[in-house]
């Protein structure tokens, strides 16, 4: 685990964020310098590029990847398309759309924002995008824990995902752990989910890491994604990711429950596999990942249950090569599993219909 502060810092490097408006037609000016496509392939996203806004009233603004990505978008290019074009044939495209050729669509496409941090163009977006502060809300939801559980210690998975496309950071409750009828002990805890750009939801999902193995799932308890409604400002959103704690705790505390009974589950070992394919098709596991999980299975010391099936897709969820686009979906397997016995045949233990 590490630590709030660890959090605090990194949610940091994007905040305070200077948010300008700006329309089309507006005396918008991109510059692309010559050659700025050589090495984009192996470019991160947040790095500077080669390229720079100038909007009314401000100074030029560098360009992130990310951003010039993101203002060709808006434009109609594909990203693919964008981060191999010659500066002499991106540079008049992204001119005329934002001087001339979006004013003739709806105030959805004229209107926007350059999201800058540190005197970075870190994103563009369009105006119906609010960005709401990964700070703020990890303030709020911490608040809301220790007004129903007060003195308890919050700690931070180390599975801190943190850029301004995507933040998730999952806050874990070690002194709440509870050990369940086969001796696994699992620690609640609380998902933030964010993003600067609004190209992800933002939501307050359950969590909970498995203590022996230090894998995680993402509960189905949750908030719900908050609407990024223009008449909304940063304290609704805070007041909404604060009342939303103690319901989503309820839900993992639910989780939990369910996990007990399926230690006692026991599957045959001639529908173990039917079991198990059922499951990835259900919830879309990546074929890379599958292997692993049925590796971990295979070798369990004791009859197979549901609860040694959990635990498998859980302690994947740890491994350092996994992909993190995979991560979330594998932990939401996870999480979804323990409710999901009235979808279950009685009988072979597979997924309805078969």
């Amino acid at each position: 685990m590490t630590s709030l502060d660890h959090a605090h810092a990194l949610l940091a490097t994007t905040e305070p964020l200077e948010v300008h408006t700006f329309t089309a037609g507006d005396d918008v000016r991109f510059h692309i310098e010559p050659g700025w496509q050589h090495g984009n392939t192996a470019r991160a996203g947040t790095d500077t590029a080669a390229a720079s806004i100038r909007l009314p009233s401000t100074v030029e603004y560098p360009l992130t990847f990310d951003a010039v990505l993101e203002a060709a978008a808006i434009c109609g290019l594909p990203r693919a398309y964008t981060a191999r074009c010659p500066a002499n044939l991106l540079e008049p495209q992204l001119n005329f759309w934002f001087r001339d050729g979006l004013t003739t669509r709806g105030s959805a496409y004229r209107d926007h924002h350059l999201l800058a941090a540190a005197g970075i163009g870190a994103a563009v977006t369009r105006a119906r995008h609010l960005p709401f502060s990964n700070l703020g809300l990890l303030a709020a939801v911490t608040e809301a824990i220790t007004v129903r559980h007060p003195g308890t210690t919050i700690a931070v998975d180390p599975r801190l995902v943190h850029t301004l496309r995507r933040t998730h950071v999952r806050l874990v409750l070690p002194d709440l752990a509870r050990t369940v009828d086969d001796g696994q002990t699992w620690v609640p805890g609380i998902q933030i989910r964010n993003s600067l750009t609004g190209s992800d939801k933002t939501s307050v999902d359950g969590f909970l890491v498995h203590h022996q193995s230090g894998g995680a799932a993402i509960d189905r308890a949750t908030s719900g994604a908050w609407s990024r409604r223009q008449t909304a400002n940063d304290e609704d959103v805070y007041g909404w990711a604060r009342g939303a704690v103690t319901d989503v705790l309820a839900g993992v505390d639910s989780t939990v429950d369910a996990i007990g009974p399926m230690a006692h589950a026991a599957v045959d070992d001639r529908n173990v596999s039917d079991v198990v394919r059922d499951l990835f098709a259900h919830y879309r596991i990546p074929v890379a990942e599958r292997t692993k999980i049925i590796e971990r299975i295979m070798v369990a010391d004791d009859a197979i249950t549901l609860a040694t099936i959990l635990s498998a897709i859980v302690a994947t969820t740890a491994d350092d090569d996994i992909d993190p686009d995979h991560l979330d979906s594998i932990m939401r397997m996870a999480g979804d599993f323990p409710h999901s016995a009235q979808q279950r045949c009685d009988a072979c233990l597979r997924m309805i219909p078969h």
